[in-house]
């Protein structure tokens, strides 16, 4: 096996540890939010339940604000991307609207959590019309 031949596995293998870290970042984010709300979360408690360091925290957000905004992100486009599963331009308004209600309704049941962050931070100051016109991208897909 070559030098490079090693580097590319070793970076596969660093990308996909990288990309668990912010996944449980992600997940320790809303559930922090979820349970002591906004006021009451810090970058070291959500470090402490993600199981990374606090210094980690800050190789994927500036601050606990821009961590907020692009976890609630996620969270939306999540959601967004699972009500539009399975529509296609063959169906009737009528029935792509009834398929992506229904897709929607399945992800809050099995995502409750994320249903519960997105209601809970959608009348946050710190969402901006900026992340609106973010989220609003992927409402094209669906319109």
């Amino acid at each position: 096996m070559t030098i490079i031949e090693c580097s590319f596995i070793i970076n596969d293998i660093m990308r996909v540890k990288n990309e668990s870290k912010k996944d449980a970042i992600f997940s320790a984010t809303i559930r922090m939010i979820n349970e002591v709300g906004y006021a009451n979360v810090s970058m070291s408690k959500i470090a402490r339940i993600a199981g990374v360091s606090a210094s980690t925290l800050y190789t994927y957000y500036e601050n606990k604000e821009d961590m907020f905004r692009k976890v609630y992100i996620e969270a939306k486009k999540l959601m967004l991307s699972a009500g539009s599963k399975g529509i296609n331009e063959s169906e009737t308004v009528k029935q792509s609207a009834k398929r992506f209600c229904f897709n929607v309704i399945n992800f809050l049941k099995e995502k409750e959590e994320y249903f519960l962050f997105i209601e809970q931070s959608s009348s946050s100051p710190l969402i901006s019309e900026a992340m609106y016109e973010d989220i609003n991208v992927q409402n094209q897909k669906i319109y």
